[in-house]
This record gives C-alpha cells, structure tokens and sequence, in this order.
C-alpha cells in the first residue's frame, strides 16, 4: 500500500514536534558526586590552580561564559554573556539559554568549574558534551563543608571551552586545487 504525500508529511511533522520536546526536556544534571567530575581542589582560592587544571584539560584561558553571584544582580562575562540565565542559591544552580538574539555556545565538549573560595574543596571541574542549549543544572555542593560555615555559598560558574581550530587559508586552498584536479582527470577518462 502506497502512502499519501499527506500522510508521509504528517508522519515527518510528528517526528519533527517530538524532537523538538525531546530538546526542550534535555538537562544537564551535576554535583559533587557526577561522574562529569574530573578535579577539584583547594589551593586556598587560588585562581592560578583552577587555571592549571584547565591548561591540563586543554580549555581555554577565555571564559565562554561566567555568571558571579549574587543572582540576580551579580555580574555576566564571556563571549556568551547575554545568551544565558543562571539563578543560584549558595548550594545549586541552573544555566538556562534564554532564546535572546544572542547565540549561543556551538556544540562541543565543555568545562564547567564551580567555585565558592571559602570551603574545602573550593572548587571543582567537570566536562561534559553540551549542545549550547541544554539546561545545566548543578546541586549540593558545599553542603558539608570542612571548615563549618557561616560563610560557604558557590561564589561563580564558569563555562570554559577548548578553542575551535580554524583551517589555515593554504590548506583550504590546496584542497580545492585537488578537487579541481580530481574534476580534470574524471573528465579526461569520461572522453576516452
């Protein structure tokens, strides 16, 4: 039995609505306790320790974003500054893409360092694959912390990437000479 053009494209639009609210439900779920979590540390709040284990982890020294606390209020940073909300409380948070006008991260492997400076540890890395519109969404950390609080809450979240690697002009154009060159010899074997 042969189908409609109408039924193939209802059948198309079905699959295409349930893509769509599979995306929308996708989040990103880290803590403490994550297999996502590669270090952390203490390093008395030391920023040249996170920037380290991010050199070992071959991330950038640029932010992709970062969202200080308090939220709201506290300050945004980073190429995608403006594409994300992040609420926080001092033991979790959630990064929202927001839909603005402004991109959002391409897709790719990531690191996230959540930090509070006070607690031990202080902060922690994780990596993971993000789409750039997934939700991210991290719990407990700095419940337990050693010393005993007051004065323990996450300080920041920041997102840090490895750079994207750009093909160098020459090669882009070496590669077209061996197109144009693969078309020459497939037309002169077409002919005889």
């Amino acid at each position: 039995m042969k189908k409609t053009p109408l039924a193939r494209y209802a059948g198309m639009a079905v699959l295409f609505v349930l893509g769509i609210a599979y995306n929308a439900q996708a989040v990103i779920n880290l803590s403490p306790a994550s297999p996502f979590l590669i270090a952390s540390g203490d390093e008395n709040n030391n920023q040249a320790s996170i920037d380290a284990v991010n050199t070992d982890c071959g991330c950038t020294s640029t932010s992709a974003y970062k969202q200080n606390a308090p939220t709201p209020g506290g300050s945004e940073e980073g190429a995608f500054a403006g594409s994300y909300t992040t609420t926080m409380s001092a033991t979790a948070f959630t990064i929202t893409y927001d839909g603005s006008p402004d991109p959002s991260a391409p897709a790719g492997t990531y690191y996230l360092i959540v930090k509070d400076g006070n607690a031990s540890p202080n902060w922690y890395v994780f990596k993971f694959t993000w789409d750039g519109q997934e939700q991210i969404s991290g719990s407990n950390f700095f419940i337990n912390p050693t010393p005993p609080p007051p004065n323990f809450s996450i300080s920041h979240v920041e997102i840090r990437t490895n750079p994207l690697t750009v093909p160098e002009p020459s090669s882009i154009i070496l590669l077209g000479f061996a197109f144009v060159g693969i078309g020459m010899a497939s037309r002169r074997w077409l002919r005889g």
